[in-house]
């Protein structure tokens, strides 16, 4: 049988044992991140916090999908806008969700109109880790990063030929597959993962409410990255596409609630593609990397207004060209470099209509340094964007190891944010190409301790946001602009233990995220102050049972037809699971979700599922 990580959200080395002996018997192997400086290296010298979920743990709990999977993150704050296939989003320390650049096997995925990410289809099928960097890291990646990283890597085929099957169904005539094939030979490394979900859903108006008509979702994915590794070069090609099918609801515009709506339907196709070689020069100490990526997001809806209906189309496309270099001056000193530039075009059709571009082009420069346990980072970045000139911003992380349990860390950093497509130019969503730049800054400290199978971490953190882009006005007669500051203070705890057959790990985090207009304060939208999570696991000789705790406290939120302000309640939600092997090649999991049929909400007047139960059978070849 297998043991994992002790901690999926814990930002240390994962704890790695059998089920039959003690974690502390085993040999410990550093965790390798790629985000923090754009280079591998180990976890325990990143001075920025950085968390690392374990995807096969998270597989063997029974979780499907990457947004679900952020949920186990106090610091990240996922919400949807109703059942699967609903609108995902992910902010990062209270900051906005298209503050945080989401790549892929580095390519930049998010949507080029709107500038940030969609979570609700995307699946951890054939994904091998997850990356997240927290706070502002523009330095090494741009505009898109100004609160933080999201590093999504891809298995690459390693061995003989194999793969794995998986089927799955649930509550809410829920039905899922996939299938995993992978190998290598003589250089060449092949994957491929192919997946499919259906669900008849629930209202995505909720059904408190009154609301009772279901709104299905079906979706399909796919994963490819295939390359070959010589002694001179690597090179490899990685294709990402997804589609789904999902209906949805409306809106009242007298109550600003949503409402059932039978006719409300969108597709939403994506397709990413990158092509990169890396090649070694001056005997290994200067590495290169070139990689031209292309991403394109289709997105078609049909919705009701007044009684009458109306299309929306949006044709989005994201073209870049990215070199990135590192140089081993000696033992203790590299240098990161890289410049990019990147492409976006945006077609509209719908309440509006327009076709427009921007691009972007940036150079950086980041000093390593490793003296005796105290690791350094000093960098910065230009970037000239078409409609704002240039924007500098620059970063200093430090790592200091005090023995062998303790460890200091502290980061400082600038990141902006250029406004998207559909910020500047769509005025049906109000529009405003006289936008400028959201600008932040960050500071944060944490303090590390380990020992044997135990990890406990607290993290204080601080950040500043000016120049927020925020709506004014009531619709349809509404306006973007610079109207906001945003402040985001808080702290981070973590800890974890293993003891024989037991794992234990928990995380909380307490966030003040506030935002200042016109001299007065309010607390940031769908923003909790109090989170946590608690995970616990029994290892038997052929699986392991667990359970788990996730809290989200009180949250402002906006009716957006009466402008004003609504508390969406604090609410706890339990989830129990059991795996068993029957096999070294086949293995079965059951899990409960909302196990008390709690009710909550995650946006105001949207639905969120009660308790669901999923068996999963997996078979591995």
């Amino acid at each position: 049988m297998r043991r994992l990580c002790l901690a999926p959200l814990v930002v240390l080395p994962s704890f790695s044992a059998v089920a039959e002996t003690n974690a502390s018997d085993q040999a410990e192997l550093p965790t390798i991140v790629i985000s923090a400086s754009r280079i591998e290296q180990p976890v325990s010298k990143v001075g920025s916090s950085i968390t690392v979920l374990a995807v096969d743990e998270l597989l063997e709990r029974g979780i499907s999908f990457v947004g679900d999977a952020f949920r186990e993150v106090p610091s990240l704050a996922v919400t949807s806008q109703g059942p699967r296939g609903s609108m995902t989003q992910v902010r990062v320390r209270g900051n906005e969700a298209n503050h945080v650049l989401v790549l892929v096997d580095g390519m930049r995925v998010s949507n080029a109109g709107t500038g940030e990410f969609d979570f609700s289809n995307m699946r951890l099928d054939g994904i091998e880790r997850i990356e997240v960097l927290l706070g502002p890291q523009s330095t090494l990646y741009g505009s898109d990063a100004a609160a933080g990283v999201i590093n999504i890597i891809t298995r690459k085929g390693e061995g003989t030929f194999g793969g794995k099957v998986q089927a799955a169904v649930g509550s809410l005539n829920t039905r899922s597959g996939s299938v995993e094939v992978s190998g290598s030979k003589q250089g060449w490394h092949y994957a491929v993962s192919a997946n499919r979900y259906l669900t008849d859903g629930i209202s995505a108006a909720a059904e408190e409410n009154g609301n009772s008509e279901k709104d299905g979702n079906d979706s399909k994915g796919l994963k490819i990255k295939t390359g070959y590794d010589a002694d001179k070069f690597s090179t490899w090609l990685a294709y990402n596409q997804s589609s789904s099918d999902y209906d949805f609801d409306g809106d009242d515009f007298s109550t600003g609630m949503a409402i059932d709506e039978t006719a409300n339907h969108q597709t939403v196709d994506t397709d990413a593609v990158s092509w990169a070689i890396a090649f070694p020069l001056l005997d290994g100490r200067l590495n290169n990397q070139l990689q031209l990526s292309r991403t394109q997001y289709d997105y078609n809806s049909y919705s009701e207004f007044f009684g009458s209906g109306s299309e929306y189309v949006t044709e989005t496309d994201r073209d870049s060209i990215e070199y990135q270099g590192s140089f081993q001056i000696d033992d203790s000193h590299s240098l990161q470099f890289g410049m990019d530039k990147i492409e976006d075009a945006l077609l509209v059709d719908g309440f509006s209509s327009f076709d427009r571009e921007t691009n972007i082009q940036g150079i950086y420069l980041q000093w390593s340094g490793d003296f005796a346990g105290t690791n350094l980072t000093l960098g910065g970045r230009s970037d000239d964007h078409d409609e704002f000139n240039r924007y500098t911003t620059y970063r200093a992380t430090a790592s200091r190891q005090l023995d062998n349990n303790w460890r200091l860390r502290t980061a400082y950093g600038t990141g902006f944010k250029a406004p998207s497509l559909q910020e500047l130019y769509d005025s049906g969503f109000g529009g405003n190409p006289d936008l400028n730049p959201e600008e932040s800054t960050s500071l944060e400290l944490g303090i590390e301790y380990r020992h044997d199978s135990y990890y406990t971490s607290a993290t204080l953190f601080s950040q500043d946001t000016t120049n927020l882009i925020r709506s004014t006005g009531t619709w349809p007669d509404i306006l973007l602009q610079n109207v906001d500051d945003a402040d985001s203070r808080g702290l981070e705890l973590n800890t974890g233990m293993s003891w024989q057959q037991t794992e234990l790990s928990a995380a909380l985090t307490w966030l003040d995220a506030t935002e200042t207009k016109d001299a007065v304060e309010r607390d940031r939208y769908r923003v909790p102050e109090w989170a946590a999570h608690v995970t616990g696991s029994y290892f038997y000789s052929a699986g392991r049972i667990w359970a788990e705790a996730q809290y989200q406290g009180e949250r402002l939120d906006l009716n957006w037809a009466l402008d004003e302000d609504v508390t969406l309640d604090a609410y706890w939600l339990f989830n129990l699971g059991v795996s068993y092997e029957a096999s070294d090649d086949l293995s079965l999991s059951a899990r409960i979700d909302n196990l008390f049929d709690e009710e909550y909400e995650e946006i105001y007047s949207y639905g969120t599922l009660g308790r669901t139960a999923t068996v999963s059978l997996d078979w591995r070849f």
